[in-house]
């Protein structure tokens, strides 16, 4: 007997840089003549146990990651493929704790009145609204007004339609300081991330990450409180990376990228928790470039001084024949 055959049922955007195409397994037509997303950004997906009209789709990861102004609005995407009530909607922002990692919510929507939705965060009251509050064509993006340093990091859209699909969209974040000036290097160098705080306790969690992202595979640097990577730098860094102070001694939380290539370019944060309750954050941006235009920079400050030598030297040679030391003749005074 011949397996079930495919096809493409549709597809769907659920942000501007996504788009997912549908498969259906013919033999399942019957469960809404949708069996679920086949596409690369999607990491998994499986029929919840014991219901025949439910699925679990997993999670929808926008490649790319939003950049941002500190105090500009910023938009959250996230559009279902199901036009049907939204039974319930939540916005969760990832936050990393020194013993793990939590949710804020930052938007709750509730269809059923007899459940009261979780209020959002402390830092988000007052700051998120839907983009359409009807929800129409399954439109679920949120706006997040006068974005701050803080705001970087992982969003999530968790939607439950009509308590038979769910299915949940994963969004990267980054704000940045509008007058935050790039650090320029070109591929195979080197650069040093600076990181110094202010505060002087025991560290007992440091981590850099790269473009607001906390996953794994674009880690830079990790410490726990015993002074030990607790994940080893993913693919994308290897062993590129080290700290400029294995002791992280007087705040020194640094580390330095080695043999740089043109895919490290990006919005880079240091974030340090320590014994005493501090937490601390800084940001900076990394350009990597193959453009000759840094070498041409520096070339031509050289190049600038030594033609100023060699003009400023022609220029006393030139002059110097014409020059005669003033007469002391007073008689005609």
């Amino acid at each position: 007997m011949p397996g079930p055959s495919l096809f493409i049922y549709g597809h769907f955007s659920p942000s501007p840089s996504v788009v997912v195409d549908f498969y259906c397994d013919l033999h399942h037509q019957r469960v809404m003549g949708v069996c679920g997303p086949y596409p690369a950004q999607v990491e998994h997906y499986h029929l919840k146990p014991n219901t025949s009209a439910s699925e679990e789709l997993g999670f929808i990861e926008d490649p790319e990651t939003i950049v941002q102004m500190i105090g500009a609005d910023l938009q959250l995407p996230c559009l279902s493929f199901f036009h049907e009530s939204v039974e319930e909607l939540k916005w969760l922002k990832l936050r990393i704790e020194a013993d793990g990692v939590k949710y804020d919510t930052i938007f709750h929507y509730k269809n059923n009145r007899s459940q009261s939705p979780t209020p959002p965060a402390p830092q988000y009251r007052g700051r998120v609204q839907l983009k359409d509050p009807q929800m129409r064509r399954g439109e679920l993006s949120v706006t997040l007004r006068r974005i701050r340093a803080e705001d970087s990091g992982i969003y999530k859209c968790s939607v439950t339609h009509s308590n038979t699909y769910e299915y949940k969209v994963r969004q990267t974040v980054a704000v940045t300081d509008p007058v935050l000036k790039p650090i320029s290097r070109r591929p195979g160098q080197e650069c040093e991330l600076r990181c110094n705080s202010p505060f002087r306790g025991k560290v007992e969690l440091l981590k850099w990450t790269k473009d607001g992202r906390f996953i794994k595979d674009r880690e830079v640097y990790y410490f726990n409180q015993n002074f030990k990577p607790q994940h080893v730098p993913g693919p994308v860094f290897g062993d590129r990376v080290e700290l400029s102070d294995p002791e992280l001694s007087r705040g020194e939380l640094s580390i330095v990228l080695k043999n740089l290539t043109l895919k490290d370019s990006g919005f880079y944060t240091c974030w340090a928790h320590f014994n005493t309750s501090h937490q601390y954050v800084h940001y900076q941006r990394l350009s990597v470039t193959d453009s000759p235009a840094v070498e041409r920079q520096h070339r031509g400050l050289v190049l600038g001084l030594e033609l100023g030598l060699v003009i400023g030297v022609g220029v006393c040679v030139f002059i110097a024949p014409f020059y005669r030391k003033p007469s002391h003749n007073t008689s005609n005074l």
